[in-house]
C-alpha cells in the first residue's frame, strides 16, 4: 500500500551507527542523565539490542531497574536472535549506578542454549527474572529458538548477585516446551510474546496465539499453569471473537492481574479505504473470565486506508490512522489515546508534506503517553540536511492540528537516534529508550541508551516556586572527611540518607539543619541523598580516618 511505503520512507530511511561507547548528547542542558547499553565482552558491531518487546522498568522508590535483552551476534557475523540480558539498577533521580548484571550465550561451546528476559518483578526484597530458556532437540545437537523452557534467576537487590536459580531437567523429554519470544510465525509475533510468570513456587504461562477456520483467523487467549519444574498442571483458553478481517491484535498483563486485549479488524471497499470497521477492548481476569468490553467504532468515523495499534499498556493504548491524499501528496495521521475503560483522553493529528517531509535525511515518530495531563506526546527525530545537526521535539495536540512542546539539538551533526521506547515518570519526567546511529559509518550497527529528560525543562510540568533552579544548590564541606559533614545553603531541615556504593542505605538523619556525623562508619565512598519539600540532591563524600 503505497501510503506505508511513504511513512515507512521518512520513519525508516537510513541505517549506521552513532558515537563509539558514549550516550547521545544534546546542545541543551535537559537530561537528567543517561545509561549506555554495552555488553562488555560483545565486538563493538555486536552490540545489538532487542525493542520489538520492550520490558518496563520496574520504579522502587527512588530506584530504577532497567531491563534490556541483547540480541546477540557470533564471532562470524550470524545472528542468534536473543542470547542474553542486561539489568541495571539505577537511582531515579541522579542516575547514579548501583550495579548491573550482564548475561551473553552466544558462546555456544560454553552455553549451548540461548536465554532471554520474559518478566522481571520484585520478590520479597530480591529481583526475581523469568526466563526463556532455549529448547533442544531430542538428539541434543539442535536447538529450536522458538520452543524454549520456563526458568527463573532470583537476585540480591543489594549486590546485584544471582542468589538462586532454577532451570527445568533438559535430559527429561517429557517436559514440554512452549512457544517463546522468537517464534517467527503469525501465532506469537513479538508484540504478543508469551510472558512466563512465577509466584508461589509456580509458573504461569501466557500467550495469545491464533486459530485458522473458515479462512478466519481467531485470536485465543490461553494461560497455563506450571509447577516448579515445568509439568503442566492446568491449561485453559478462550476465544476472542471479532467480526471482519483481524488486523492488529496485541495483549497485556501480570500475574494476578487483568489481560487487557485489543483488537482492531476491518474490511476495505472499492476505494482502498476502510469500509467495515471493529476496534475493541476486552478485560479478562486470571481465570479467563471476561470482565469487561469496549466498542470503539464511534471515534474513527474520518476516511482512512490504515490503522493499527501503536502502543498498548495496562492502563492505556493508542491507535494510528493514516490516509494519503494523492492531489496534495501528503499523508495524513491521527494518533487516538484511549484508557483501558475505552474512553477517548486525546486525539494528534500531524501530516506528512510533499516536499518537506520526504525530502529530508531522516526521520523517525513515535507516540508517547503524558500521564500528568493525559495526552499524547508525539516524540519527533530528525534531520533536516547533513550541513545541520538532527532535532528532537516533543508535539501536543493543538485544535485540529499540533504545536511543538520543546525542540532540543544532537549535539554535532554526524549523530543521530531513534525513539524506541518511552514511558513517563510520575514526575513528569520522561525515560527515552533510544537507538543511536551515525549516517557516515559503513559498519551499520547501533548503540542503545536510556535517557531521561528533565520534564520541566521539556514544558511537560511547570516548576514551582519552591522547587531551586539549579540542581546542585548545596555545598558540602570538608571532603574528604574525617566525620563531620558541613552542609552549606539548608534553609529548611532536612532528612539525609546516606548510600553506600552497592546502593544499600548505612544511616539515616531526621531534621538535618546543618551538618552530619558519619565518623561510624569505616572509611569508603559515600552518597549522601538530601531531601526537604525544597530540595533532592546527592552528593558523594569520601570517608577517611
Amino acid at each position: 500500500m503505497k501510503h506505508i511505503l511513504y511513512l515507512y520512507l521518512l520513519l525508516f530511511s537510513l541505517s549506521s551507527t552513532a558515537q563509539l561507547n558514549l550516550p547521545l548528547k544534546f546542545q541543551e542542558d535537559i537530561v537528567k542523565w543517561s545509561e549506555l547499553l554495552w555488553i562488555n565482552d560483545a565486538a563493538n558491531n555486536n552490540q545489538f539490542f532487542d525493542y520489538s518487546f520492550p520490558i518496563d522498568p520496574i520504579i522502587d522508590n527512588d530506584t530504577i531497574y532497567l531491563f534490556n535483552n541483547y540480541e546477540g551476534r557470533l564471532d562470524n557475523g550470524i545472528y542468534v536472535n536473543i542470547s542474553g540480558f542486561t539489568i541495571k539498577k539505577v537511582n531515579l533521580i541522579s542516575g547514579l549506578k548501583y550495579w548491573e548484571v550482564q548475561r551473553n550465550y552466544t558462546n555456544y561451546n560454553i552455553h549451548p542454549r540461548r536465554k532471554g528476559i520474559s518478566v522481571p518483578q520484585l520478590a520479597n526484597g530480591n529481583l526475581l527474572i523469568t526466563l526463556y530458556d532455549e529448547n533442544k532437540e531430542s538428539n541434543g545437537t539442535n536447538s529450536d529458538w522458538r520452543y524454549c523452557y520456563p526458568a527463573f534467576i532470583l537476585f540480591d537487590t543489594k549486590t546485584g548477585i544471582a542468589i538462586d536459580s532454577q532451570f527445568v531437567n533438559y535430559s527429561d523429554l517429557t517436559t514440554p516446551s512452549f512457544f517463546s519470544i522468537a517464534s517467527p510465525t503469525l501465532e506469537t509475533k513479538t508484540e504478543l510474546a508469551p510472558r512466563f510468570f512465577y509466584e508461589n513456587d509456580k509458573y504461569i504461562y501466557k500467550r495469545l496465539s491464533f486459530k485458522f477456520e473458515n479462512n478466519k483467523i481467531k485470536p485465543i487467549l490461553q494461560y497455563t499453569h506450571l509447577d516448579h519444574f515445568g509439568k503442566i498442571i492446568t491449561s485453559d483458553s478462550i476465544y476472542l471473537f471479532h467480526k471482519y478481517f483481524l488486523d492488529s491484535y496485541r495483549y497485556v498483563g501480570s500475574h494476578g492481574d487483568s489481560t487487557t486485549c485489543a483488537t482492531i479488524s476491518f474490511t476495505t471497499g472499492n476505494t482502498g479505504n476502510i469500509d467495515s470497521l471493529e476496534v475493541k477492548i476486552t478485560q479478562f481476569d486470571h481465570n479467563l473470565v471476561k470482565i469487561d468490553s469496549f466498542l470503539l467504532n464511534q471515534y474513527f468515523v474520518d476516511t482512512f486506508k490504515y490503522i493499527g495499534l501503536q502502543y498498548i499498556s495496562p492502563k492505556y493504548f493508542i491507535v494510528l490512522t493514516s490516509l494519503e491524499d494523492f492531489t496534495t501528496l501528503s499523508t495524513h495521521l491521527c494518533f487516538y489515546l484511549f484508557n483501558n475503560k475505552g474512553k477517548l483522553l486525546d486525539k494528534l493529528s500531524y501530516t506528512l508534506k510533499d516536499g518537506i517531509d520526504n525530502g529530508i535525511i531522516y526521520g523517525w515518530l513515535f507516540p508517547a503517553i503524558d500521564i500528568k495531563n493525559k495526552r499524547i506526546l508525539l516524540t519527533h527525530s530528525r534531520q533536516n540536511k547533513k550541513s545541520e545537526s538532527s532535532f528532537f521535539e516533543l508535539r501536543v495536540a493543538d485544535a485540529d492540528d499540533n504545536t511543538v512542546l520543546k525542540r532540543i539539538h544532537v549535539d554535532g551533526i554526524r549523530d543521530h537516534f531513534r525513539t524506541q521506547w518511552a514511558t513517563m515518570m510520575d514526575n513528569g519526567d520522561i525515560l527515552l529508550l533510544i537507538e543511536q546511529f551515525n549516517v557516515n559509518d559503513p559498519a551499520a550497527s547501533r548503540w542503545y541508551s536510556w535517557i531521561m529528560l528533565d520534564g520541566a525543562k521539556m514544558g511537560i510540568v511547570t516548576k514551582t516556586k519552591d522547587t531551586p533552579a539549579t540542581l546542585n544548590q548545596l555545598k558540602l564541606h570538608p571532603n574528604p572527611t574525617t566525620g563531620i559533614v558541613t552542609i552549606d545553603h539548608l534553609d529548611t531541615p532536612a532528612k539525609v540518607d546516606i548510600y553506600d556504593l552497592n546502593g544499600s542505605i548505612v544511616q539515616s538523619v531526621h531534621n538535618v539543619t546543618s551538618e552530619v556525623n558519619i565518623d561510624n562508619l569505616p572509611s569508603g565512598i559515600y552518597i549522601l541523598n538530601i531531601m526537604n519539600h525544597q530540595i533532592n540532591e546527592r552528593h558523594r563524600i569520601i570517608k577517611i580516618e
